[in-house]
């Protein structure tokens, strides 16, 4: 009786608060967020690295966990990303910040208690190329399993950030930078 009094009052507390039982409950755990920076020198121009970044189409081609990037209207684009065990997840994601050909920044919205934010910059660097710095920022959800975290990078973050960021690179580095033609062997 005790115990069905109290999930009627907490089901009472929910409606009237419209937040789940798990928080009214103090029983959510919180993750921690996790940070990642990595950054990796280009040898193209800012403008050359920073056009990869603003085109949807080729940030599957260097995200690889990312198989699709898609208009969802009202300012958002749909990211559909290689989950745990190869399963799609796919989030709403809005730009946050933009400054033309030096940084964008997205944040995925919907769940609150799962933001994952991922920051670009470029900037001319000393060697005559450009220094792309890549921010990740997120608290990622568990899977139902609770072992497999569902993230933008996968389950070990820091690594596929590294690892996109040197196919960016190489994309970068062999498109022909504006007024220079490809070479043909």
């Amino acid at each position: 009786g005790a115990a069905l009094g109290s999930l009627g009052l907490g089901l009472i507390a929910r409606g009237l608060t419209e937040r789940p039982l798990r928080e009214l409950a103090a029983l959510r755990r919180r993750a921690p967020v996790t940070e990642i920076q990595r950054a990796i020198h280009v040898a193209a121009p800012p403008a050359q690295a920073f056009a990869l970044w603003l085109d949807a189409d080729r940030l599957p081609e260097f995200l690889s966990r990312v198989h699709a990037v898609r208009d969802a209207g009202d300012g958002r684009t749909r990211w559909e990303v290689e989950g745990p065990s190869g399963v799609p997840v796919a989030w709403d994601v809005v730009v946050t910040a933009y400054e033309t050909e030096r940084e964008i920044a997205w944040r995925t919205v919907g769940d609150p208690d799962h933001v994952q934010e991922l920051r670009v910059r470029v900037a001319p660097d000393a060697e005559g190329g450009t220094r792309v710095e890549a921010k990740l920022s997120c608290t990622p959800p568990e899977t139902l399993a609770g072992r497999d975290l569902v993230t933008l990078f996968g389950p070990d973050p820091r690594r596929q950030l590294e690892t996109d960021l040197a196919r960016m690179k190489a994309l970068a580095e062999s498109v022909p930078a504006q007024g220079e033609t490809a070479e043909i062997s």
